[in-house]
């Protein structure tokens, strides 16, 4: 779990430090992040092989809205809202992808990962 964690913590790190790379280390870099995240869902979902290269499509699109939002800047609240849109749109597109089964267990990682996101900002503050 706390694995987990770590990885998910260490791809949105790297999404972070994205904004402030040139155009190509940025593409090599949302490419990689794209990657681990797909790979994190592979191994928590079993992807099929016809799976796995549309995951990983939906990641790449996700990452790059997410690093375009940082770009943009303003407020925290209006990034927060225009990030909770980019993983709706996400979540849509995995939710085609995926077996009911698979997206149960996808919606569940993700409600982990939530929770415990709320306890790391509970324990800075």
């Amino acid at each position: 779990m706390k694995r987990k964690l770590k990885a998910f913590l260490f791809s949105l790190s790297l999404a972070s430090l994205l904004a402030f790379a040139n155009h190509s280390q940025a593409q090599q870099e949302k490419t990689a992040i794209a990657k681990t995240l797909t790979d994190t869902l592979n191994s928590q979902l079993k992807l099929t092989a016809d799976q796995y290269p549309k995951v990983l499509s939906v990641n790449e699109s996700f990452i790059s809205k997410s690093q375009q939002i940082k770009r943009e800047g303003g407020n925290k609240l209006s990034q927060l809202k225009k990030m909770k849109t980019v993983g709706e749109e996400r979540n849509k597109s995995l939710k085609m992808l995926l077996t009911d089964e698979q997206y149960q267990k996808y919606l569940a990682h993700q409600k982990e990962n939530k929770e415990m996101m709320k306890e790391h900002f509970k324990e800075l503050h």
